[in-house]
């Protein structure tokens, strides 16, 4: 898979370039067919309406379109469902586009579970089945709840029956995060973005995600067991240095350690999890009793600590893993490192990170664009394989839980 940076506010035209010839090149050997089910409702305003259609004909521009290769259906859906494009048209890509730019929104209530079963029953069904293989996804896009959700459950699981692949978008604070959850296929195939303008953040990873679909499907096939990633014992840390990221910042980072934590299968069998955030030594502070005069003043202030993610490392490399004298099977220990800048001491850091990585498998989370590559590099584990997951803001650090997972568990 591409390592495919997030979208940020200062990206460059060439740099987009670049990375959409990256995934295009690497799409172009997987043949799927993609279904995008479009809520039309009435919550939805025109304006918005049309930032779903602009999306979907960006995500479109990444796919090769033909029929032997990615093939393109559009339904939209409200109190009823319409068929836009079905799989089986034989339009090129600008014809293709041309289409979706001109439908109109539709209006009514939002009966999800009525466009999952005509996903199922009428696009995916043998009259539109192809001679080679091919992956079968759903992109559903809504902004509010189904009117029936128990319709919808049920045509989720039978969409799940059939390996039909399902990733859901939910857009706004009126969704049901809890339904979509159920919609879609796993957890790394739900997006709760909080507004319209947040599409453009995922729309690399979701063309990504959608070309693996294929070599996840063969990879489940063949495997008898229902053994996962985190069935593998191992022993989590997340480390972040609180003082110098601050309070707020540190707030979203635990918010964020919480979602993974969920994602985690947590037992004494299976994954084990710590967090160390806050390294504060009490030899060097000093009381007001202990100071004699103004060169003794001076000399503490100046053996104050600013090295707190090189001592973190140091406990973590040190104190945070328990010893494994008792148990049979070896256990993976992994440190997952949240930065937002440059350390200042990154030298000192590095020779610490690489000493860890003696023993630990150590993940960079990078948020924000002060930090140096160079210095993200030098502190993975094994640049070789992906061990650095970029996120170009804090609000958007919990919506790629689901990904920073995935790159740690299947690494």
């Amino acid at each position: 898979v591409p390592d495919v940076p997030r979208d940020s506010e200062k990206t460059d035209t060439t740099t987009v370039s670049v990375v959409e010839d990256k995934i295009k090149k690497y799409c172009e050997k997987t043949p799927s067919d993609i279904l995008f089910l479009i809520d039309s409702s009435s919550s939805i305003w025109p304006l918005h309406f049309r930032d779903i259609v602009q999306f979907t004909l960006k995500v479109i521009d990444l796919f090769d379109v033909s029929p032997n290769k990615t093939r393109i259906g559009v339904t939209l859906y409200s109190d009823d469902v319409k068929p836009v494009l079905h799989l089986d048209n034989q339009l090129n890509s600008k014809e293709l586009k041309n289409t979706i730019s001109n439908i109109h929104q539709l209006k009514g209530g939002t009966e999800t579970g009525k466009a999952l079963k005509h996903a199922r029953e009428n696009e995916f069904n043998e009259n539109y089945s192809r001679k080679t293989a091919a992956s079968k996804v759903i992109i559903l896009l809504t902004d509010g709840q189904s009117i029936r959700p128990e319709d919808t459950l049920t045509e989720a699981k039978k969409l799940k029956e059939e390996n039909i692949t399902v990733f859901v978008i939910g857009i706004g604070n009126r969704t049901d995060r809890e339904e979509l959850k159920t919609i879609a296929s796993s957890a790394r195939h739900q997006y709760n973005l909080q507004d319209y303008n947040a599409l453009s953040t995922i729309k690399n990873m979701l063309v990504v995600k959608t070309c693996t679909v294929h070599f996840q499907f063969q990879d489940s096939a063949n495997d008898d067991s229902e053994e996962t990633c985190w069935d593998t014992p191992r022993d989590v840390m997340f480390v972040y240095d609180s003082p110098a990221i601050g309070i707020h910042r540190s707030k979203i980072i635990r918010k964020a350690i919480t979602e993974m934590y969920k994602l985690m299968l947590i037992g004494s069998n299976k994954t084990r999890a710590g967090v160390l955030s806050h390294y504060c030594p009490t030899d060097v502070d000093t009381g007001i009793q202990d100071f004699q005069n103004e060169q003794s003043f001076l000399q503490s202030v100046k053996r104050q600590p600013n090295d707190g993610l090189r001592r973190l490392l140091r406990v973590l490399r040190t104190r945070s893993f328990p010893r494994e004298e008792h148990i049979k099977k070896p256990v993976k220990k992994v440190g997952i490192i949240f930065l937002d800048r440059e350390e200042h001491d990154s030298r000192d850091v590095i020779e610490e990170a690489r000493r860890t990585a003696l023993t630990s498998r150590l993940f960079v989370i990078t948020i924000g664009n002060r930090v140096a590559s160079h210095a993200v590099e030098s502190l993975c584990s094994d640049f070789k394989h992906r061990c650095v997951f970029h996120v170009s803001q804090y609000n958007s650090l919990v919506q790629y839980v689901p990904d920073i997972m995935d790159m740690v568990c299947y690494s």
